[in-house]
């Protein structure tokens, strides 16, 4: 899903990149691993107010992990970006929205998996 003027980044230990492999292998997360969400509003939006919601592999929203979740402001010199955590607690496909308070909105899908070294070894055939 694209969404006008905003950027949704996602950072996994080492790898910071959204993509593993030129043949578009989506990046993986592992189960029970914290994984950090960062949110930059156009123009660098210093000072929003800027929520979160976690929805788990089943698509529901973990009200229970994650209920009225906001991101913390990190202020740079060219704005400010917004960061949080949430842990997946099963594999499959986690979903986080994000919403800010002059209306921006982002979603990110996160596929998490209980070995991704297993996985990145498996050769990738490239077209």
């Amino acid at each position: 899903m694209r969404v006008k003027g905003l950027t949704l980044v996602t950072f996994f230990a080492q790898c910071n990149q959204c993509y593993c492999f030129e043949s578009k292998v989506p990046q993986m997360y592992m189960v029970n691993k914290p994984i950090r969400v960062e949110y930059q509003p156009p123009g660098g939006g210093i000072g929003l107010t800027v929520g979160y919601e976690v929805l788990d592999e089943t698509g529901i929203k973990d009200i229970i992990n994650y209920p009225d979740a906001f991101l913390t402001e990190i202020t740079l010199t060219i704005g400010s970006i917004y960061q949080g955590f949430f842990t997946p607690d099963e594999i499959g496909i986690w979903t986080v929205h994000v919403a800010d308070s002059v209306g921006g909105l982002a979603v990110k899908q996160y596929v998490v998996t209980k070995d991704v070294e297993k996985l990145l070894s498996v050769p990738v055939m490239v077209a």
